[in-house]
C-alpha cells in the first residue's frame, strides 16, 4: 500500500514539473518574439530617420530579411501649428505573419510591436496627406551638456 501512495505522489510531482516546464518555454518563446519585434520595429526606424528607407505611409509590408515579420508605417503631419518646423508624427509598427502563429496551440494574432516618433520635415513642401514625400530632417544636433574639460 505505501508503494502505491509514494509512486502516485511521484507521478504527481512529474506531471507538475513538466508542466511548469512548458509554461516555462512558453513564456521564453514569447519573449524572444518580444526582443525580435522591438529590435526589428527599431531597426525600421532607424533607417527611415537615416534616409535608409522614405519617409512615407506603408501598409503591411513584407520585409525583405525577416520574412516571418511585416511592417506599416504611418506617417501624420500636424498641420494645426503654423510655426515651425513642421512636425509629423512616424509610428512604425511590425507583426508576426500568421505561419507562425499556426504552429503555437493559441489562436492569438502574431506579436506585435509599435514605436512612436515625432520627426521634422521641411514647410514648403506639400502636405503628406496630398501624396507629397516630406524630406526627412529629424534634429541631429547634439544636446549641449555645459564645457568639456
Amino acid at each position: 500500500m505505501e508503494m502505491i501512495v509514494a509512486t502516485a505522489i511521484l507521478l504527481v510531482a512529474v506531471g507538475v514539473l513538466t508542466e511548469l516546464a512548458d509554461v516555462g518555454r512558453r513564456h521564453a518563446r514569447a519573449a524572444e518574439e518580444a526582443a525580435a519585434a522591438q529590435r526589428i520595429c527599431q531597426n525600421i526606424l532607424d533607417e527611415i530617420l537615416c534616409g535608409a528607407r522614405p519617409l512615407q505611409s506603408v501598409s503591411e509590408t513584407v520585409l525583405l530579411d525577416e520574412p516571418d515579420w511585416t511592417f506599416s508605417v504611418e506617417l501624420k503631419p500636424l498641420e494645426r501649428f503654423e510655426w515651425e518646423p513642421r512636425l509629423a508624427e512616424l509610428h512604425v509598427t511590425v507583426t508576426r505573419a500568421s505561419d507562425e502563429v499556426k504552429m503555437s496551440d493559441e489562436s492569438k494574432p502574431g506579436k506585435t510591436f509599435s514605436l512612436t516618433r515625432w520627426v521634422r520635415y521641411a514647410s514648403g513642401e506639400k502636405s503628406v496627406r496630398d501624396g507629397a514625400r516630406p524630406a526627412a530632417s529629424p534634429d541631429r544636433r547634439p544636446v549641449s551638456r555645459g564645457p568639456r574639460p
